[in-house]
């Protein structure tokens, strides 16, 4: 089975320079923001696997800063790291987001009350 992910990626201005960013999935429903080790770009995460969270979320996933299509500076930290997520989220009406650093790791978990 192919498994179709997209390729095309959009520009999000920051202060420190533009992220690189991909969505799949439908744009009503809740995002999942897929965040990258340190050295690591979106292109890294497997297509099969991206393709079946799109299913039921609205998949992003982004060059951090310095990193792949990202223009900017690399972040030395994970504080200097972690500012260029909600760059992706900001354009979400949702209230319900969900982050994923690297392949399993959930980061944090924000849910509207």
């Amino acid at each position: 089975m192919i498994w179709k992910t997209s390729g095309d990626s959009t520009r999000i201005p920051t202060k420190d320079g533009s992220l690189a960013v991909r969505v799949d999935g439908d744009p009503h429903k809740d995002p999942l923001l897929l965040c990258q080790r340190f050295r690591g770009t979106m292109d890294d995460w497997n297509p099969e696997f991206v393709a079946r969270l799109s299913t039921a979320r609205r998949v992003i996933r982004f060059d951090s800063p310095g990193i792949g299509e990202s223009s900017g500076e690399t972040p030395n930290t994970v504080r200097e790291w972690r500012k260029s997520c909600p760059y992706c989220l900001m354009r979400s009406e949702s209230t319900r987001w969900t982050c994923w650093v690297g392949p399993s790791v959930v980061m944090s978990d924000r849910r509207s009350r």
